[in-house]
C-alpha cells in the first residue's frame, strides 16, 4: 500500500472547486499494492471566523449539515478524478442514507474519507465518512456523476 500526499494546490489541479466552496485543505490518496486508488482522505480546517457561523447559529455556531455533505462529496470527487485522470465536472447526483452524529464547530479539523462502492460508465456510488478526532460526525452513501 502506498500513500500520496496532496496539498491544496494539488487538490485544486484535480477538482474544480474554489474558495469559498473548497472544503479540502490537504489530502491523501491511498493506493493498493497494484497501484490502483483504494480510497481518498481529505482534511478541512473549519475557519473559526467563517462568515457562515454568524447565522448558523450565532449563539452556538455549527457547520451546516449540507456543507458537511458537500465536503464529503468533494473528497469523493477527488478520489474519482484522481483515479480517472481526466478533466470532468463531478456532480453530486444522489444522496442515500446520510446521517449526522455530532456537530462540527469553528476551529475543528474535519477528516473525510471516500471509497468507491460501485461504478458504471460516468456514475460512481461512494461510501463517505466525516470524522472529528476519530469520532464519526457523519456518514452515508452518495452518487457522483461526471459530466
Amino acid at each position: 500500500m502506498k500513500t500520496l500526499i496532496l496539498e491544496k494546490e494539488d487538490i485544486m489541479n484535480i477538482i474544480p472547486h474554489r474558495k469559498p466552496m473548497l472544503f479540502a485543505d490537504r489530502a491523501s490518496v491511498i493506493l493498493d499494492s497494484e497501484g490502483h486508488v483504494e480510497r481518498c482522505q481529505t482534511e478541512f480546517d473549519v475557519p473559526a471566523d467563517w462568515e457562515i457561523f454568524k447565522g448558523h447559529f450565532q449563539e452556538e455556531p455549527i457547520m451546516p449539515g449540507v456543507l458537511i455533505l458537500e465536503a464529503m462529496a468533494q473528497c469523493a470527487d477527488l478520489l474519482i478524478l484522481y483515479s480517472k485522470a481526466e478533466n470532468a465536472l463531478p456532480l453530486l447526483s444522489g444522496v442515500r442514507s446520510v446521517r449526522f452524529f455530532r456537530p462540527v464547530r469553528p476551529g475543528d479539523t474535519l477528516m473525510l474519507t471516500a471509497q468507491i462502492r460501485e461504478s458504471a460508465l460516468t456514475t460512481y456510488e461512494c461510501y463517505v465518512v466525516a470524522e472529528l478526532a476519530g469520532n464519526k460526525a457523519a456518514q452515508g452513501t452518495i452518487t457522483i456523476t461526471l459530466k
